[in-house]
């Protein structure tokens, strides 16, 4: 099973989940965080999503890619 998180800052990532969803359809193996746009601690989102991405690769042996993107202005 795959399974991709997409996370930004401001509401990007909710932007590209609406453009996957045109262009692929089903995005349940993807998930979308939204940083630093509510109060809403986002270590606390980045920690589930790895807790429970954690839990799946212990169940596979599929490889594993890890990427970061940050853009200064």
């Amino acid at each position: 099973m795959k399974k991709i998180l997409v996370a930004s800052h401001g509401e990007l990532a909710d932007g590209v989940k609406s453009s996957l969803s045109i262009l692929v359809g089903n995005t349940n193996s993807m998930s979308f965080i939204n940083a630093y746009v509510t109060k809403e601690d986002i270590d606390e989102s980045l920690n589930t999503f790895f807790q429970a991405f954690l839990r799946m690769m212990r169940r596979s042996s599929l490889p594993i890619c890890l990427a970061a993107v940050s853009i200064r202005k």
